[in-house]
């Protein structure tokens, strides 16, 4: 016996080719494709471990039985190739003739193998360096012959039925005609050695990555896209190319610098080297995939760009709705869909609101989804993306699988209605760690443009930009929360106003009813007096007048409205929100001055005023724990009223002072950061603007400039 790199990687290949085999059929022993799948992977290991006995033993007799074992898996090769295609293609009922003409072939050339050898084989010869061969009879190039006939039928149907179809079957047809052109090209490189040709072992070597990219596709559910199995293929192509070119090395070696040793035998060397390059598999790999990843393969680093965009985008939204639309307006552009749409819970509602949908899902706007809809359930539950085809595939594959499986089934059948309905393929969740719902929002998208299935690559990219927007998300609701908090204490202080204009408006009611009711008792006595009907009718008029008009302030005063703006007394504004802070002054010492120029106004919204006067007094009032100077001055400059509020403070550093209208940016141990955020919004809504001059230990002065 010898062994040799070709016996060596014969070896592999055989025992890959098995071992994928009985892992296919183990996933799934009643499905046809599997069942197909395993013969073919035995054939292939009867043909390839024939060539490793004919590479080790040296017995001519012994590999003449060796060579008709090895043509019994080459015999039926093609058919069970032919069989697993079709299959795949789950045309088996409309090709049986075919299939069974082809068993027919096989088993006539097996007849010959054993039967009428002399015809088939003429002998086994060890014309090659490296093994026993066969040296091919006449009815061998008619199974030659045989063998193309299968192959390029099989090849052909797929490719046609890849053409035809869309998305992840689309795929999934792309890939498997690459793995089975791959293991067609290594029996192609054994022909070349019928015909003395020699060759490295590339054969074998094709053989094993065949056998693991097959067992990859039948057992996972979410198959491989073509960019993702050339660049596996391409690696460990590679790496194999790279370990074995050393392993040769190594070999070589050992022959020249060790061979004038006394007994010396190379199987000494081959053990450690072998032990060596197993451990530094994995290392070389890692920089191979490095290489290659750069070189040949951008997506990665596309996606890493595409990513860190985005971030940036999403970290400057602060409002629901403009988060949205930048997350669906992102993806739209990003992957070129037909549409997609971005749902986000709403805790008032209890459901999932679309904020933003474009394109072919933009009716979706608006529109509500349930929380006890079964995509929901599951992804909270996974925290995993749903993909309509992939649960299709995994639907279709249960349908012949036992009844305890049934309840995933429904499942996902469900989700696949549901899915439907909002004529989407795929959703993609964004998970909470702070809410309770977990699922704080998830974006759905209908297919590519290109009509190209989601690869791996995208799947990852969306998954990672679903979890990048989930803080911005809780920001936004936050930022929300705090926008109706203060529009409810603003609300308040409305109704204490209504409270004070409904005593007045009760005063002078009653003053009015006083006078109907005296009118009323003096009329019928003096319903002949002329003189006194003429006059009283003036005055009456003019008291029930006063009363509409009152009345219709109150009701105008008492509904919701937008910002208004009103000539406001800046004096009196000051004032009324002074009284508001000037207990919390006196506790910590703080002396107020006010100076306002006489009859000065502003163009302001009153509680929008109040609002912002509020946030500025408390603001300059933390800002002096241990007492200090409040000065209020309103006058006018450049025609337009001005505002100034200093305090006497700790100032304002310039890093805080690049940040401070930030939303959620505060320096207090319990501050939330809204407060100025919302001045500044404030203040631009009345058309005004605000500014700060400040310094650390020299106090601060606001500047707030408004319309006269």
């Amino acid at each position: 016996m010898e062994f040799t790199l070709y016996s060596f990687t014969s070896l592999l290949a055989w025992s890959t080719s098995l071992l994928c085999g009985i892992l296919v059929l183990k996933h799934n022993p009643k499905h046809p494709v599997n069942i197909t799948y395993f013969w073919l992977s035995l054939t292939i290991t009867v043909w390839v471990s024939g060539c490793f006995m004919e590479s080790t033993i040296l017995s001519p007799t012994t590999n003449y039985y060796i060579d008709l074992y090895l043509y019994t898996g080459a015999a039926f090769a093609p058919t069970a190739f032919l069989h697993s295609i079709l299959a795949v293609l789950d045309k088996l009922k409309e090709k049986k003739y075919v299939i069974l003409l082809s068993y027919f072939l096989s088993s006539t050339f097996l007849a010959m193998n054993y039967f009428f050898r002399d015809i088939y084989i003429l002998e086994v010869n060890h014309r090659l360096t490296f093994r026993y061969i066969a040296q091919p009879g006449p009815m061998w190039f008619v199974f030659i012959a045989f063998f193309a006939w299968a192959t390029v039928y099989g090849l052909l149907h797929l490719y046609l039925a890849t053409i035809k179809e869309k998305g992840i079957k689309k795929n999934q047809l792309q890939y498997l005609s690459f793995s089975y052109s791959v293991v067609i090209i290594a029996a192609s490189f054994y022909l070349l050695l019928v015909f003395s040709i020699e060759t490295p072992p590339i054969d074998n070597v094709l053989v094993m990555i065949y056998s693991g990219l097959m067992v990859y596709t039948f057992t996972r559910a979410r198959l491989m896209d073509t960019e993702i199995i050339i660049q596996r293929g391409l690696l460990y192509t590679t790496t194999t190319a790279v370990v074995t070119g050393l392993y040769i090395m190594a070999i070589y070696a050992s022959n020249v610098l060790l061979n004038f040793i006394p007994g010396f035998n190379v199987l000494w060397f081959m053990l450690p080297a072998i032990f060596v390059l197993a451990l530094l598999f994995q290392p070389i790999k890692n920089r191979l995939q490095e290489f290659i990843d750069k070189n040949f393969f951008k997506t990665k680093y596309e996606s890493d760009k595409i990513a860190h965009k985005f971030s940036d985008g999403v970290k400057k939204l602060m409002k629901i709705e403009g988060l949205a639309e930048y997350i669906t307006r992102s993806a739209m552009q990003t992957f070129r869909l037909f549409g997609t749409a971005c749902f986000i819970y709403d805790e008032e509602k209890t459901a999932y609101v679309c904020e933003d949908a474009r394109g072919s899902l933009a009716a979706l706007k608006g529109s509500q989804v349930s929380g006890d809809l079964e995509m929901i359930h599951v992804m909270k539950k996974t925290g995993h993306l749903i993909i309509a085809e992939e649960m299709q595939f995994a639907v279709d594959k249960t349908r012949r699988v036992k009844k305890d499986d049934n309840r995933d089934r429904s499942s996902m059948q469900k989700m696949l209605g549901e899915m439907a309905e909002i004529k989407s393929v795929i959703a993609i969740p964004s998970i909470s760690k702070k809410k309770d719902y977990k699922l704080i929002a998830f974006l759905v998208t209908d297919r590519k443009k290109s009509e190209d299935a989601f690869s791996n690559s995208d799947i990852t990219l969306l998954e990672n930009l679903a979890s990048q927007v989930v803080m911005s998300i809780e920001n936004a609701m936050l930022y929300k929360e705090q926008l109706k908090t203060i529009e409810k204490s603003m609300n308040i202080e409305k109704l204490a106003d209504l409270g004070k204009a409904t005593a007045g408006v009760a005063s002078e009611a009653q003053s009015a009813l006083s006078y109907i009711e005296w009118f009323s008792t003096q009329l019928p006595s003096k319903k002949d007096d002329r003189e006194f009907l003429l006059g009283q009718s003036k005055t009456l008029f003019a008291e029930v007048e006063k009363m509409r008009l009152l009345m219709q302030g109150v009701l105008e005063f008492s509904k919701p409205s937008m910002l208004r703006i009103d000539r406001l007394n800046a004096r009196k504004i000051i004032d009324d929100v002074m009284v508001l802070v000037q207990e919390t002054a006196a506790k910590r010492g703080i002396n107020i001055s006010i100076s306002c120029e006489e009859g000065l106004e502003i163009g302001a919204d009153k509680n929008g005023m109040k609002q912002i006067l509020l946030n500025l007094f408390m603001n300059a009032i933390e800002a002096m724990p241990d007492g200090g100077q409040l000065s209020v001055t309103a006058k006018t400059e450049d025609g337009a009223p001005v505002m100034y509020i200093s305090d006497t403070g700790h100032g304002i550093t310039p890093q805080v002072m690049q940040r401070i209208f930030d939303p959620f940016f505060t320096t207090k141990e319990h501050g939330i950061g809204l407060g100025l955020s919302i001045v500044d919004q404030s203040v631009k809504a009345m058309n005004g603007t605000i500014s700060f001059d400040s310094a650390p230990g020299k106090g601060t002065t606001v500047k707030v400039e408004l319309k006269s």
